[in-house]
């Protein structure tokens, strides 16, 4: 796994702003139209308010996430040039950061080490049916086990690919997610303190100033937890571009190596549908996710002091909470049954719609307009009714999400009124309230992130069925003799070539005959043509 320690994070590291001398700042700015200055609601309130030029491209600021202090780090204080200068005109192309060559968030850099990375576990996947088959590892053996129908790659070949690839910045967005729904549970236990303090004070049984304590605690610590739900869901986000980028450039790669069986199998609407709409499922996968794995985390902590506040009536709520969600797990899927038809149809209407485009004008001449438009129609019927479906079961999914901790809490409070003859103190009704709202805000989220999660491995699977398609075996004499620029590929030296033909042309009025000759003639740089009439 590729491994990146933030060592910055102890550093006194910052993004600066770029400094232009004054009369560079003039200059520039009046004579570039692509400057639009803007004013903002803030802008009154700038010390400096010139407009700063558009930077030249070895002035670009370099992409420097993860690269400043923790102070920094936390406060996005890396977007700091991007705000200088939003705030004065219209941000374009070149005021966006640049990635270095090389670099740690380079295309090329990580889509090489992905290509390695899925090499690598495909010559495991071939050695080992090799092993297995008793035949000697070489490479005769192995192109010949690729057509053997009963051998697979392995099914996560892909998926554990981008894990090796980006799984270490995934994990820190996972941790940083779980700090954040841990102390969001723990808060609770804060929250109830405080209750219990104040009705204390009003009834007159303590005359202490634990209160202040209290409060502060229970704002500091929901500043620690929007701190790290916006960090984690930023880094989360980021990983999901990154996969976009890297299987974008790898589907785009394979395009250009596609054996003539595979173009078929492959045509250019299913390789764009790869290119967009799956690798699109996968980026959005990645955003969510990271809620499904802290999802326990937080379900433990909210089970755990729930008993404690309401005892064992609150098992009652926590059992209905949990068999509810067995049934989402069911839907999900059917859903993820529902998305592999779907993508079918609409890899078929892609497909109809791509071959019309390319052939409209013998749709024309051969008026197939309705025949074509039929075809369509049928497809997209079929496609909406699978859509229809699934946006049904999403919606129950999600209506079911966000009321089951609300019947939850009152199926508890019942539970616990009907054992107790009553209600407990004040402090452990709304702490438990807070509980099973923490429990709604993760809960709701939670169909989203299932039902993209369950898109994205049906994408995942489909994207490593086209990277692993045969290719095109190259012509062992093609690029036999290394191309060299500095060489010309044909030398004529002293040549002489004429010939004349004549080209008559046929009108109602007259006939046109012209005597033309082609030769060639000695120039400094070599033979050049010349047409002669």
């Amino acid at each position: 796994m590729r491994i990146h320690l933030e060592k910055e994070l102890l550093s006194l590291k910052s993004t600066k702003v770029y400094k232009y001398p004054d009369e560079d700042i003039e200059d520039r700015v009046a004579n570039d139209e692509r400057i639009l200055p803007q004013k903002r609601f803030l802008t009154r309130f700038l010390w400096n308010k010139k407009i700063p030029p558009i930077p030249m491209e070895d002035e670009r600021i370099k992409f420097s996430y993860t690269k400043n202090n923790l102070y920094e780090e936390a406060r996005y204080g890396w977007l700091d040039p991007l705000l200088y200068v939003g705030y004065r005109r219209t941000i374009v192309h070149e005021d966006l950061y640049k990635i270095e060559k090389d670099s740690y968030y380079d295309v090329d850099m990580l889509t090489d080490y992905f290509y390695k990375s899925c090499q690598r576990r495909i010559v495991k996947c071939e050695v080992e049916y090799l092993r297995k088959s008793g035949l000697q590892d070489n490479k005769e053996n192995r192109l010949r086990v690729k057509g053997d129908p009963n051998f697979h790659y392995s099914k996560n070949l892909l998926l554990a690919s981008i894990v090796d690839t980006l799984g270490w910045d995934y994990l820190v967005s996972i941790i940083i997610k779980g700090f954040s729904d841990i102390a969001t549970g723990l808060n609770t236990i804060q929250i109830r303190a405080l209750i219990n303090y104040v009705h204390q004070k009003v009834s007159g049984e303590t005359s202490g100033n634990n209160g202040y304590g209290y409060a502060v605690g229970v704002s500091a610590i929901l500043f620690f937890v929007g701190c790290c739900g916006a960090h984690g869901s930023n880094r989360a986000a980021i990983v999901g571009a990154e996969i976009r980028s890297i299987l974008t450039k790898a589907i785009l790669d394979k395009s250009l190596k596609l054996s003539r069986e595979s173009r078929v199998k492959y045509p250019p609407s299913a390789i764009t549908a790869l290119s967009s709409n799956d690798v699109f499922k996968i980026d959005l996968a990645a955003s969510y996710f990271p809620f499904v794995v802290c999802l326990p985390f937080i379900l433990i902590i909210t089970i755990v002091l729930l008993c404690v506040n309401l005892g064992g009536a609150s098992l009652a709520g926590v059992g209905w909470f949990i068999s509810a969600t067995f049934i989402f797990f069911a839907f999900t899927k059917k859903l993820t049954k529902w998305r592999k038809s779907v993508n079918l149809e609409t890899d078929s209407r892609i497909r109809y719609i791509r071959e019309i485009l390319n052939n409209m004008k013998m749709l024309k001449y051969y008026a197939w307009e309705i025949p074509f438009f039929n075809l369509v129609k049928n497809v997209r019927s079929k496609e909406m009714k699978i859509m229809l479906k699934i946006q049904f079961a999403r919606n129950i999914i999600t209506a079911f999400a966000i009321t089951l901790p609300l019947f939850s809490a009152m199926v508890g409070f019942l539970a616990m009124y009907g054992q107790n003859h009553g209600l407990r103190n004040a402090a452990n009704i709304f702490s438990s309230l807070t509980l099973f709202n923490i429990l709604t805000l993760s809960i709701s989220l939670f169909p989203l992130a299932m039902s993209s999660g369950s898109d994205a491995l049906v994408a995942i699977k489909r994207i490593q069925s086209f990277l692993l398609a045969p290719e095109e075996i190259p012509d062992p004499e093609y690029h036999k003799y290394v191309f060299e620029i500095s060489k010309d590929c044909i030398n004529v030296n002293n040549g002489y070539f004429t010939w004349d033909f004549r080209h008559e042309v046929e009108s109602d009025v007259s006939s046109v005959e012209s005597d033309k000759s082609f030769s060639l003639h000695q120039t400094k740089q070599g033979y050049h043509s010349v047409l002669k009439e």
